[in-house]
Parts: structure tokens; sequence; C-alpha cells
């Protein structure tokens, strides 16, 4: 009732009613003339569920959804149809069990995924990805050719260990990165080794931070 034509940010934040959301988004706003001029959307504590068949949210460029419930399917169909999108965050979106990007955001620079405790795999063919942020357990990650990607900043709970980690995992990360960040358990062994690997598979890398953290 509040959009009007012309609003270019939407931010929305009802209260959660015993730790749940209770307000459905309209996501019918889209589709409608007020609503075609938004071009960021930060919703909290909502349910959003796009249609089958929907139109396309192609205002789109920066979303950022906290405590919002969502699934891996309507994730998909949203994103689908969200050709200008720019910056994607995900925060507490316990319902999303796959979050799969298409390759077809070609506008996509930024992705930042935290506490998505559902969370088993993330899944992106957008070309110019350039900043991927993780918060969370360990899960699989499928990051495309990942030509364009920078900065990585890598927090992983339970504690893992980095140097076992490493050899397998980091290769997906492609060859021009320039900031690195992750955090790891107790190591048996020096850093030094694991920061000089690093710094010959990735040449381009101005910043290191590798975080150790006790049991």
């Amino acid at each position: 009732a509040a959009a009007t034509l012309g609003i270019d940010e939407l931010t929305l934040d009802p209260p959660l009613v015993d730790g749940k959301p209770q307000y459905r988004f309209p996501c019918e706003l889209f589709f409608q003339e007020k609503g075609r001029s938004i071009q960021s959307l930060c919703l909290s504590a909502c349910s959003f569920s796009p249609e089958h068949g929907s139109r396309s949210f192609g205002s789109l460029r920066r979303v950022d959804f906290s405590w919002v419930r969502i699934t891996a399917e309507e994730s998909w169909l949203f994103l689908s149809n969200s050709p200008a999108l720019e910056r994607l965050q995900l925060e507490y979106c316990h319902e999303i069990a796959c979050l799969r990007i298409p390759s077809t955001l070609q506008q996509l620079n930024s992705l930042r995924v935290r506490h998505c405790k559902m969370l088993q795999s993330v899944e992106t063919g957008a070309p110019n990805l350039s900043i991927f942020h993780y918060q969370g357990p360990i899960i699989q990650f499928s990051l495309g050719d990942a030509l364009q990607l920078k900065d990585v900043n890598m927090l992983i709970y339970p504690c893992f260990n980095l140097s076992g980690y490493v050899p397998k995992e980091l290769p997906k990360l492609g060859p021009n990165l320039e900031t690195l960040s992750l955090m790891s358990a107790d190591e048996t062994g020096y850093m030094y080794p694991l920061e000089i690997a690093l710094r010959e598979k990735f040449i381009h890398l101005k910043h290191l931070e590798l975080t150790i953290v006790g049991p």
C-alpha cells in the first residue's frame, strides 16, 4: 500500500511472531506499474513466494534477505526472473537447501551467504561474480570458471582443518583472486608453508588472512 511509482528502495522489517515470520510479501507488487521502479529490496522476517510463470523482477539490482522464508525452488524461480541483479545477500534463510544461480545473471557481482543452516550447496554460473562471502558449515561449492572472482571470505563452522581443505576446494575459486580470508581450527603444522602455497597458486593475491581458532 505504501509503494508508489518512483520508489527505488524498499525495506520491510515486520516483527517475528514466536520466532517465525508471519507476513507474506506481495510479489505481485513488481508486476504493477508502481513496483517497476524498485531497484533495491531489503526484506526481513517475511515469506517470499513468487508464483510459477510470474513475470520478470527486471528492475531489481540489489536484494538483501534476512530471516526470509523462501525455498530452493522459489529462489531459483526468483533469480531466473531477475536479470539485472548485481548484489545478492542471504542471511538466516533456513529453508534453502541448494542455492542455484543461473548463468543469465550477467550483472551479478557480489554474493554473500550467511548462517543458512539447511544449505548444502551453492552453484553459480554467473560469469562476472567478483565477491563471494560465506559463513556457515562446510558445504559444496560450484562457482563456474570463477575467472572474475577477486574477493573471497569464508568463515566455516564447526571449525575445520584448513590444511586439508585448501588442496581440494581452493582451486575452484579461480586464478585471479586478490583478497582471500579463511578461518581454521587448530593446525598441527606451521601456517607458513600453507601461506606460500596459496601465494604460488593465486599470483594476483594482494591480501591474505588466515585465522586460527582454538578448540
